[in-house]
């Protein structure tokens, strides 16, 4: 999928299809053009699936604007899971807030605990002050995804978004506009 010439992308949003393209639900939003995207794939068995991505030229808090569609998967099949025990955890990770850089509007970090202990996402300013803080261990194990949009008072600037739990941490930069 190919970003089409002289399109002014802010974002791109990932939607899937269970049933072969007759409805679509929205995955994520404002996402950047990064080229691959991680899903979780639901547990029931289907035979119809399809995943599309779609450029979103500009947005609103109410509304996005879609252009065109950059692609849609051919349907595929989801059969049961494979190979996946019952200790099976994710990796301990932060994936880069979006979108980045920030106007305002909808904020999304999406990260990853893997073991059921204490963990805070905090924001932080380039001198390292803390900004805003927000405990996330109550999300348990497996990905997530945590609206960060309360942040909209913040100052244009470079920030970083901190996942810590126990010893590990993970920091990812935000660029916030005007």
């Amino acid at each position: 999928m190919v970003t089409p010439p002289g399109a002014d992308v802010q974002s791109v949003a990932v939607l899937w299809s269970l049933d072969d393209g007759a409805s679509w639900t929205l995955e994520a939003s404002g996402l950047p053009n990064l080229g691959s995207y991680d899903w979780l794939v639901p547990t029931t068995e289907l035979e119809r699936a399809r995943f599309a991505v779609v450029l979103v030229e500009s947005a609103d808090a109410t509304s996005d604007v879609v252009n065109g569609v950059l692609g849609v998967s051919p349907a595929f099949a989801i059969r049961g899971l494979v190979g996946v025990g019952e200790d099976a955890r994710p990796a301990f990770r932060l994936e880069e807030p979006s979108p980045n850089p920030w106007r305002g509007g909808i904020l999304t970090a999406r990260f990853a605990l893997a073991i059921p202990s204490p963990a805070t996402l905090e924001l932080l300013d380039m001198a390292g002050r803390r900004i805003a803080s927000r405990e996330v261990e109550a999300l348990g194990v497996g990905r997530h995804a945590v609206d960060l949009s309360e942040a909209r008072g913040l100052a244009p600037g470079l920030y970083f978004l901190r996942l810590k739990q126990g010893a590990s941490t993970s920091v990812r930069r935000l660029a916030v506009l005007q």
